[in-house]
């Protein structure tokens, strides 16, 4: 789902081209934004964002039309994109509308795209109340919400019937068609992180792809069901009995 509920991405520096870097970096041209909005924005600030976000410039604009949220996509939008870069076409990832149509559509609170401009990589939204979460979890002083409530919620963004496997584009394509294929595939993307890094022995590696990504293979799932948090990383473990 790419976070539905967030108006900023996790931060990673890099572009598809310096080209789009060019486009994100100009002053924003309020005339052109009214055009892309449709009404008079009349007023343009950066908007604070407490953690995260770097991979996206993200404003606050008053408008006849309301209060909005305008983001500039700068990077690589979505963590896991980053490990299948021959999968990805840049373009099919920045305004994620599919995302945000089926959290609405699933009746959780999603902030409405006003409009798109894939060209600047502007996506403009209607702003959304709410607390962010903090990232900062280990000082973080608990849930604001009704737990009961938040379960509920949870329980509907996992009710939605993904189109395949791992990161999911703008229109709702996966990148993967079985869930062993996505396994596999962060499994070896892994692993050559840990080689560049030096952070576990080449003799460990080579087990890690002998033994460990042969089974991965065999794994099977017959019914997909959303996962959310950019879904698997380093140190997440799932477990199906």
């Amino acid at each position: 789902m790419n976070r539905t509920s967030e108006l900023v991405l996790a931060a990673t520096p890099d572009l598809k081209s310096l080209d789009h870097e060019d486009r994100t970096m100009t002053e924003i041209d309020r005339a052109e934004l009214t055009r892309l909005v449709g009404a008079e924005v009349y007023a343009v600030q950066p908007e604070p964002v407490p953690t995260g976000g770097l991979h996206s410039r993200v404003f606050a604009c008053r408008s006849v039309a309301g209060e909005l949220i305008l983001r500039i996509c700068e990077g690589r939008q979505g963590f896991y994109t980053h490990y299948f870069p021959e999968r990805v076409k840049w373009d099919e990832w920045m305004d994620q509308h599919w995302a945000v149509e089926a959290a609405q559509a699933a009746g959780v609170p999603a902030p409405e795209i006003v409009s798109s401009d894939r060209n600047r990589r502007w996506v403009v939204m209607k702003r959304l109340p709410g607390i962010p979460i903090d990232g900062r979890y280990e000082t973080w002083q608990g849930c604001p919400y009704d737990e009961r409530e938040f379960g509920l919620l949870l329980y509907r963004l996992h009710s939605v019937i993904p189109s395949g496997f791992g990161p999911i584009n703008d229109s709702g394509r996966a990148l993967f068609g079985t869930w062993a294929e996505f396994l596999v595939e962060a499994a070896r993307s892994a692993i050559l992180t840990c080689r560049e890094r030096a952070a576990v022995s080449p003799t460990l590696c080579r087990q890690l792809e002998n033994i460990w990504m042969p089974a991965l293979a065999e794994t099977s799932v017959e019914k997909t069901s959303l996962l959310h948090m950019e879904s698997l990383v380093f140190s997440n473990i799932m477990y199906d009995p």
